[in-house]
């Protein structure tokens, strides 16, 4: 697919920004028509004002290529805004689970979200804005790609600020001065697998009904602290009463726990999960799709 770049704008930001020589900016003129992309599914438009945030999220997508993160396909740039062009195929998993039903096979597809980011981690970045609707999942493969890095940081130091959803982002984020992006990604995980092991309707009652996350920006420490603690209460609660199985609730209580170092690393929580998977359904387990 061949586009062309009116000026030297392509250039100056490659340079400022490292770009790939594969990715193309396409520069628009105020007299001249806006491209259009690609008449496919796959093809994908978000829009992000010019700032130095939304340069920091290309930045992060051209350093990541990998089969787990959606590909930036080209930029196009006008006097206000960047549209990025991603490429990827599927839903987001918001919209899978949109039934209110728990997810079909959800251990196995979050073996692949957990492959996913521990990629991320490894390439010595994490996410800060773990949650479904970020979630690519293409049920025809059975593949998973992590989308949307504008929260994204390098995992080489404590970070400090909130960041992410309500319901999703990790406890100290909001109690702490400083956190570790990494522990924090990890509870974002487990509350994502909690919603694919619930169901959203069954999550939204037991966890966001009873957390504190809602009007959280008027909420004190000590109220955040209370009520965070009976969402975990009520989660556990769930495992009690057997709405899901003791591994499963092993592996929220990895993930989802209040104590950062207390949670597990992303590859350990991944090891769990697919351990988990052959065991209760052979050694395949991991490999099927979610037809």
């Amino acid at each position: 697919m061949s586009r062309t770049v009116p000026d030297d704008t392509q250039l100056h930001m490659n340079q400022a920004l490292e770009l790939p020589p594969s990715l193309t900016v396409v520069v628009v003129q105020p007299t001249t028509t806006t491209p259009t992309t690609p008449n496919s599914d796959e093809f994908h438009c978000k829009n992000i004002p010019i700032n130095a945030a939304s340069l920091h999220e290309i930045t992060v997508l051209t350093a990541l290529s990998s089969q787990h993160v959606v590909r930036l396909d080209h930029i196009i740039q006008s006097e206000t805004s960047y549209t990025l062009v991603l490429v990827h195929e599927g839903k987001d998993l918001s919209r899978l689970l949109q039934s209110g039903a728990p997810f079909d096979n959800a251990p196995a597809m979050f073996c692949r979200v957990l492959s996913a980011v521990s990629y991320l981690h490894n390439a010595g970045y994490c996410h800060l804005d773990l949650k479904p609707s970020n979630i690519i999942v293409c049920q025809r493969l059975g593949t998973c790609r992590i989308a949307d890095f504008g929260h994204a940081c390098q995992n080489s130091e404590m970070l400090s600020g909130a960041k992410g959803s309500p319901g999703f982002f990790a406890p100290e984020m909001f109690t702490e001065a400083q956190y570790d992006g990494g522990k924090a990604d990890v509870w974002s995980l487990g509350v994502v697998f909690m919603e694919m092991i619930l169901g959203s309707d069954v999550f939204e009652q037991k966890w966001m009904s009873v957390g504190p996350f809602a009007n959280i920006e008027h909420t004190t420490k000590d109220v955040f602290h209370i009520r965070i603690l009976r969402a975990l209460k009520s989660l556990r609660d769930l495992e009690r009463n057997d709405v899901y199985s003791q591994a499963i609730g092993l592996v929220f209580r990895h993930t989802v726990c209040y104590q950062p170092r207390r949670r597990w690393c992303v590859q350990e929580v991944e090891k769990m999960v697919r351990d988990m998977c052959v065991d209760s359904s052979g050694i395949g387990a991991v490999e099927k799709t979610n037809e």
